[in-house]
């Protein structure tokens, strides 16, 4: 089937594949190809028996469907790998830590993480929002921050009447954040690593602003937890929730 890629974290998928069939996973970015043919237009060439080399390089498009669906057909026999899709008996609180999961769901980013998002698009402003604790150059330095951390976003799914949280990897995003918004009606499929054998208490924030948007180390977090402007507060689910690590989302 044709479909579309919504979400891949192309390295989890390789590591994962690595598992499954117990051997690295190795890809060709170029093919170089050689082709010896008689060198007609040079006589003194040709006098001598010579040849003429030609060589050229081809590009190898890769399709992350095909990844995608290469994965499944390496891990639907192991033990460890729980298809929703076709197995309707399965139970997710018997899944233990550690096992690959694919079932179809909604998905939904929180709308508290709007204005988050909106500070990639107007991070000159945000040395004004935060009031870091540094002597010096705070615009630099949160400037910087933004540049270096690979943001997250929080990403919550639902499967047997069981809230799921993951955050995923923005740099992986096949679509833009605003897209996103059309998979809260539509549905998806998700493949993803079960992350806890238990349920995690709702009073366990699912997203940290400063931690998981801006990398501040701990203490950087302590010194200014109290002074957090209330648009970068922690992002709280309204139900208890399982932790995945979503490797591909996908239509």
């Amino acid at each position: 089937m044709f479909g579309k890629v919504v979400y891949l974290d192309n390295k989890k998928l390789d590591e994962y594949m690595a598992i499954a069939t117990g051997k690295n996973v190795t890809k060709i970015d170029k093919i170089k190809i050689t082709s010896d043919k008689d060198a007609g237009i040079d006589l003194k060439v040709a006098s001598l028996g010579g040849k003429a080399t030609k060589s050229y390089e081809v590009s190898v498009i890769s399709s992350q469907l095909h990844d995608i669906a290469e994965f499944e057909k390496a891990v639907k026999n192991l033990e460890a790998f729980f298809d929703f899709q076709s197995r309707s008996e399965l139970e997710l609180d018997t899944i233990l830590r550690g096992s690959v999961i694919r079932f179809d769901t909604y998905i939904q980013v929180p709308e508290k993480f709007d204005f988050v998002d909106m500070l990639k698009q107007f991070k000159a402003l945000v040395s004004s929002e935060i009031p870091l604790n540094l002597d010096e150059g705070n615009a630099e330095v949160v400037q910087e921050l933004f540049e270096a951390h690979k943001s997250k976003l929080p990403i919550i799914s639902e499967l047997s009447e069981s809230t799921l949280c993951s955050l995923i990897e923005a740099e992986h995003l096949r679509v833009t954040y605003n897209e996103l918004e059309e998979y809260e009606t539509t549905e998806v499929t998700i493949l993803a690593r079960v992350v806890s054998d238990r349920m995690t208490s709702k009073s366990n924030a699912i997203f940290d602003p400063l931690r998981d948007f801006i990398s501040l180390n701990r203490k950087m977090r302590r010194e200014i937890s109290s002074k957090r402007p209330a648009e970068l507060e922690l992002i709280y689910c309204d139900d208890d929730y399982k932790k995945i690590d979503i490797i591909a989302i996908y239509q």
